[in-house]
């Protein structure tokens, strides 16, 4: 009888840990960081989406996603990929930088991105400033 009790336990420890792993969020807060430029290099040209405060910018070649502070609001500024899902880039540098992340994303692949602030202090940290979504072929 005592087995069939640790073997319970033992199952049960194993169900709540693995519940506890799919409520773990995706992404840290802060996102990956943004590689600092001094501009898009032209990738704005054909599609963007921005409002005062971020435009985010994607260029098919080399996958880049380019991320511009446009407001001095104490606030980083992102771009996201929501489809297919990746990882956040991060502008910390401030009002009127850009900043560009790389990813690995297969080609003739339609993607969709946006971009919001964020002002990373503490636990409630709700997006502002969100932008439209669109979308572009990679």
């Amino acid at each position: 009888m005592k087995l069939m009790t640790r073997r319970a336990a033992g199952i049960a420890g194993t169900v709540v840990l693995l519940a506890g792993i799919g409520a773990t969020p995706a992404y840290a807060a802060d996102g990956r960081a943004g590689t600092k430029v001094s501009d898009p290099n032209g990738a704005c040209a054909d599609n963007s989406v921005g409002n005062t405060h971020v435009q985010v910018c994607y260029l098919d070649y080399g996958d880049k996603l380019y991320v511009k502070d446009k407001e001095a609001d104490g606030r980083s500024a992102y771009g996201y990929i929501t489809w297919p899902d990746k990882e956040p880039c991060r502008n910390s540098y401030g009002a009127g930088t850009w900043v560009m992340c790389n990813y690995d994303i297969p080609e003739d692949m339609r993607i969709l991105y946006k971009g919001y602030t964020q002002d990373n202090e503490g636990y409630f940290n709700p997006w502002h400033d969100e932008t439209a979504e669109t979308s572009e072929w990679s």
